[in-house]
């Protein structure tokens, strides 16, 4: 990615946006001009927080090595906020790569250029250091009191 080898990525077929962390924007030594302007409204995430991304930023991304490379244009939203990966590829990227990934195996396989099946390997090591990391987080958040006004409310549309 911009000539950069990227790690700590989360391969997310839930996330409806590929996402990258202001601070692997920084360390590309990516600055505004190379950002799309957003319109749009803030993104909220799984915990109520909202977000307003600086834009987009379009990057070819390069998959695999060698005989096994794919080259995709993806378009990241940038958002500026803590996140222990550098960036979340969703369906979009997923689907341009038109990969298959695997959660449970840690393993992302796609079609090459040249027709063949390549298979990225997650690092298990580094995926149990995000999630314990991840969870201490989440212990932490959990004990901090949330005002009655500001928590959630969930609604049926179907009532």
């Amino acid at each position: 990615m911009a000539n950069y080898d990227v790690r700590r990525v989360l391969v997310d077929p839930g996330s409806s946006c590929d996402i990258m962390y202001a601070h692997l924007f920084q360390t590309l030594q990516l600055d505004e001009t190379h950002l799309t302007p957003y319109v749009g409204s803030d993104l909220q995430g799984f915990n109520g927080a909202t977000t307003k991304p600086w834009g987009y930023v379009d990057l070819i991304v390069t998959f695999g090595c060698e005989e096994t490379t794919k080259s995709i244009k993806v378009k990241f939203l940038v958002v500026d906020c803590p996140s222990l990966y550098q960036c979340i590829l969703g369906r979009t990227a997923i689907a341009d790569l038109i990969a298959v990934p695997s959660t449970a195996h840690l393993k992302m396989k796609y079609y090459t250029h040249k027709g063949q099946v390549a298979t990225l390997h997650g690092d298990i090591e580094a995926a149990r250091r995000c999630f314990d990391t991840a969870s201490k987080g989440m212990i932490s958040l959990a004990k901090l009191p949330v005002p009655r006004s500001q928590r959630p409310h969930l609604s049926c549309p179907h009532q």
